[in-house]
């Protein structure tokens, strides 16, 4: 029987309850919802842990994070540690880690850090040409645009981007995944893939459509307020993230410019997974969206 492909899409800070296929009717993100219809979706999925780089070792080692130490962003895997790219790599995978890396010592320039498991990642040879090159040129405002407010100190919003993406972007990421499926990847073996894009994880900023796509007055807004008691972890992250404001205004702006990377995201999502469809690797291949 012929090994299956593995493609792993993932989207950091990415709440359960925004894409529409969870039943939110105000973010748009048709692509997700398209690909949702056609699969298992598990309601219940959870993060191991409220940190990405642990959360990230876990998809790669099968294991809780408390079980080998690892508890915070500076920890990663060390080179002797069992992982699913290097296990596949042992059957006969190629490797591919496109965007955030997070897992091993992040790589640059070679595959040293990787200690062989990863074939292909931003920064190997040809991809690297990317980051330096390649610009993305985005829509610029109009005269119906929403306007870029001033928040409360504390809120992590850079507002709209404007200008062209260049540089390690999620415009960046996506044509890196699209460009291994079409042009670089081994046909004669089976391949591990794996596209991390940064969207919707703050700053938050979007170029154009996106920033203005939601009216900041009708999306229903999330309720806001901490439980009572809430513990110090809770209150600590929400005074990183949003300072001590509670402006509605603010507060709505921030979820507005949120469903705009979200949905952008879904535009990236969607380009990867059509490449999928047009190399006819949908059926060989266990496709996975987080």
């Amino acid at each position: 029987m012929k090994a299956k492909n593995l493609i792993i899409i993932t989207c950091d800070e990415l709440r359960g309850d925004v894409p529409g296929f969870m039943g939110n009717p105000n973010c748009r993100t048709p692509n997700m919802d398209g690909f949702a219809a056609n699969s298992v979706t598990f309601s219940k999925h959870f993060a191991v842990h409220g940190k990405c780089v642990p959360s990230r070792i876990s998809m790669m080692t099968g294991r809780y994070p408390h079980t080998e130490g690892f508890r915070t962003i500076h920890q990663h895997l060390q080179a002797d540690q069992p992982n699913l790219a290097g296990k596949l790599k042992q059957f006969g995978y190629e490797t591919a880690v496109f965007g955030l890396n997070h897992v091993w010592e992040n790589f640059y320039g070679s595959n040293e850090k990787s200690s062989g498991y990863v074939d292909y990642h931003s920064f190997t040879k040809g991809y690297f040409d990317f980051i330096n090159e390649r610009k993305w040129p985005v829509a610029q405002p109009g005269v119906n645009s929403a306007k870029v407010l001033e928040l409360e100190d504390g809120y992590h919003y850079c507002g709209r981007i404007e200008g062209a993406l260049a540089g390690h972007s999620d415009a960046n990421r996506a044509e890196q995944a699209v460009h291994y499926l079409t042009k670089v990847r081994d046909s004669g073996k089976p391949f591990y893939m794996q596209l991390n894009l940064s969207s919707p994880h703050p700053p938050y900023a979007v170029e154009e459509p996106y920033f203005s796509m939601y009216d900041r007055k009708k999306i229903k807004a999330w309720p806001h307020d901490l439980p009572e008691g809430a513990p110090l972890h809770l209150r600590k992250m929400r005074e990183i993230r949003t300072g001590l404001g509670t402006c509605e205004m603010h507060l709505r702006e921030l979820q507005a410019v949120y469903y705009g990377m979200v949905t952008k995201a879904d535009s990236l999502v969607g380009k990867t997974l059509e490449t999928v469809k047009k190399e006819g690797l949908l059926d060989d291949s266990i496709v996975i969206f987080t």
